[in-house]
């Protein structure tokens, strides 16, 4: 009976969790302090690059799997992880590569070498 009961309200929750509008995206970097070329600001950036609003979408629009496999695209990025919480935010958990060495070059982009 307690096994029924539980698995109904998990199951409300996440329906109510599927229908609520996304109200914010934050951002969580991991290795900053290492790596001072991609911000906070950048993935954002990436994250709205998808067509139509994100923020004014309801999550069940919303198609996680496909941002992520996009973000993790980015070769400065290990790992990338997205989730919605109670509050109504997307959340975008970004693990960032270390580069080893930045290569300065004077007519073409600055390219960074990494160890993996």
């Amino acid at each position: 009976m307690v096994l029924a009961v539980v698995a109904v309200l998990a199951g409300f929750a996440d329906r109510n969790l599927q229908q609520n509008t996304c109200k914010d995206i934050v951002v969580t970097l991991e290795n900053v302090r290492e790596n001072h070329f991609i911000d906070e600001a950048d993935v954002l950036n990436m994250v709205e690059t998808i067509p139509g609003e994100v923020r004014t979408r309801s999550f069940s629009e919303i198609n996680f799997r496909e941002i992520e496999e996009r973000l993790k695209t980015h070769r400065n990025f290990r790992e990338v992880q997205l989730f919605n919480d109670f509050k109504g935010n997307m959340v975008v958990n970004v693990s960032l590569r270390r580069p080893m060495a930045r290569l300065v070059q004077e007519e073409c982009p600055d390219a960074y070498l990494r160890k993996d």
